[in-house]
């Protein structure tokens, strides 16, 4: 092999390492990317429709208990409804609340009030050994507030006030949802931004290597050389023995050396 041809193999070998190190960046980019795309076609298909539905859903109970709550704010509906009885002072409609929400069972939700055209449904449970009291206010829609041994209503009354702020959050939330299921589906029809780049670096590798094994399987040309033959002496140019004239010698050589190897008769000892 010249040494131009190894030249050129130093010089590919040189240039396949440099691509074989750029492919293998580009493949751990596209992997991640595959994982990403697996994880928005989820997205598009099961979780943000799913969140989208529950939103709706939400956003329809939510307008109809903000009707409810602006319909019965103020006078006249100030008087609270616990255990089946009206008060119309709240302290003593707080004090009912707490006895009777302290002597529920556990794990047994119960209906202990309305209010403002909601019912109060209190769950009592053990957390860890502590006593853990809710209270639910069911509407159209639900809402849950921590029972303690006070302020009970007032924390019922800021949460059935508030239903509207929760109709807004829901309503840009519902927005951010259909605009991340719009980006999703978009990015879903993106194709690799290296794409071009890698199909061009691995058909570069695949024809390196290709020339690579024809430069290793090239022989060199092989050189003619005359070479002078001697002159043939006298005794070459004489006639030489035919096959059977050399045949018949070999017999007789063979012959010759046999009658020498046999081991000779000992001659008889005389006394």
């Amino acid at each position: 092999m010249n040494e131009s041809v190894l030249v050129r193999i130093k010089q590919y070998i040189k240039v396949r390492a440099e691509l074989d190190t750029e492919l293998t960046r580009l493949k751990m980019l596209k992997s991640t990317w595959q994982r990403e795309q697996y994880r928005l076609s989820d997205k598009v298909s099961k979780e943000l429709p799913g969140t989208i539905s529950a939103l709706k859903t939400r956003i329809e109970a939510l307008t109809a208990d903000e009707a409810a709550a602006e319909r019965t704010k103020g006078a006249g509906y100030e008087s609270f409804t616990i255990g089946g009885k009206q008060y119309a002072e709240q302290k003593d409609a707080e004090a009912a609340l707490v006895t009777l929400v302290g002597n529920m069972e556990f794990d047994t939700p119960k209906l202990v009030g309305q209010w403002r055209g909601f019912q109060m449904i209190a769950v009592r449970k053990t957390i860890t050994f502590e006593d853990s009291t809710s209270i639910v206010i069911q509407g159209k829609g639900t809402y849950t507030v921590k029972a303690t041994s006070k302020a009970n209503l007032s924390k019922i009354r800021k949460c059935i006030d508030g239903i509207g702020d929760d109709l807004k959050r829901a309503q840009g939330n519902l927005i951010a949802a259909i605009n991340d299921l719009k980006t999703a589906k978009e990015t879903l029809e993106q194709p690799w931004v290296y794409e071009a780049e890698f199909q061009e670096k691995t058909a570069r590798l695949i024809q390196v290597d290709a020339e690579l094994a024809a430069d290793a399987n090239r022989e060199p040309p092989m050189e003619q050389t005359v070479i002078a033959q001697p002159e043939q002496t006298t005794a070459e140019k004489m006639e030489l023995p035919s096959f059977e004239e050399l045949l018949e010698e070999g017999k007789q050589l063979a012959a010759h050396l046999q009658d020498r190897a046999a081991p000779r008769q000992q001659e008889p000892h005389l006394a």
